[in-house]
């Protein structure tokens, strides 16, 4: 995927964006979904939602893990520069809260001190 097809959509969201976050997610192996978050309510948040722009797919699969890959890791240096890159056109935030580490478990932007 072109970085204009992510810019494409962005601009297709009819709400604000209040910031751009990466979250592990795995799928047949870790990867990286950086998401537009938006102030409409959800399933996972009464205040705010999330809508998928790009999945970062890992290679090397879960054994990374098990052998103690050092990080940065190739998806989340990708996800990073797509979230500078977004942040820096839309002048939105961009966060990540568990880049060296791959977890499902952690604070999402929703729930951290940057979204009050």
């Amino acid at each position: 995927m072109e970085i204009s097809e992510v810019f494409q959509k962005v601009e297709a969201i009819a709400s604000n964006v209040l910031a751009f976050e990466a979250t592990w997610v795995k799928n047949k192996g870790w990867g990286v979904l950086v998401s537009a978050i938006i102030g409409e309510p959800s399933a996972h948040h009464p205040k705010f939602s999330e809508i998928p722009l790009h999945f970062f797919q890992g290679f090397g699969g879960d054994m990374r893990i098990y052998i103690r890959d050092v990080p940065p890791w190739k998806e989340v240096e990708d996800a990073r520069d797509l979230g500078d890159e977004l942040a820096l056109k839309y002048n939105i935030p961009y966060f990540h809260n568990a880049p060296d580490e791959p977890v499902d478990d952690i604070i999402r932007w929703w729930d951290s001190e940057r979204s009050i």
